[in-house]
């Protein structure tokens, strides 16, 4: 497991360091649990750090399993459903607005804050 996260986190830090402005990182791998593999296993907040000091102004969803961490993701992404109401976290309403509505009927889009917070929102068809 060390020499692959040394590996991956060498690998976002070249990403960040070598190829200009980045403004989103998309992250899949945190599966905390019996089974899978979490912050710890990662090294997931030096990971974020890292990140954030980089690429200052990057916007990283929330799959690194910090969801204690005040800088650990900016947007939700919800896995295996269509979220049926707004979002929230800690039971307050995630604010926003979308940011341009689907193409797709029924696709998920994100919407976007001030301080670079996004959520994830769902459209039909008979949204406007």
């Amino acid at each position: 497991m060390g020499k692959y996260r040394t590996y991956m986190h060498n690998q976002v830090r070249e990403l960040l360091s070598n190829y200009g402005q980045v403004d989103m990182l998309w992250l899949d791998f945190s599966y905390p649990g019996k089974r899978g593999k979490g912050k710890e296993d990662w090294k997931s907040e030096d990971l974020i750090k890292m990140v954030r000091k980089l690429q200052p102004g990057i916007i990283v969803n929330d799959r690194l399993d910090l969801n204690e961490y005040a800088d650990g993701g900016d947007f939700l992404t919800p896995e295996q459903f269509k979220v049926a109401q707004w979002p929230t976290v800690n039971g307050q309403r995630v604010p926003g607005k979308p940011a341009r509505p689907s193409p797709v009927p029924g696709a998920t889009t994100a919407m976007r804050t001030p301080g670079k917070t996004i959520s994830n929102c769902s459209y039909s068809s008979s949204n406007p």
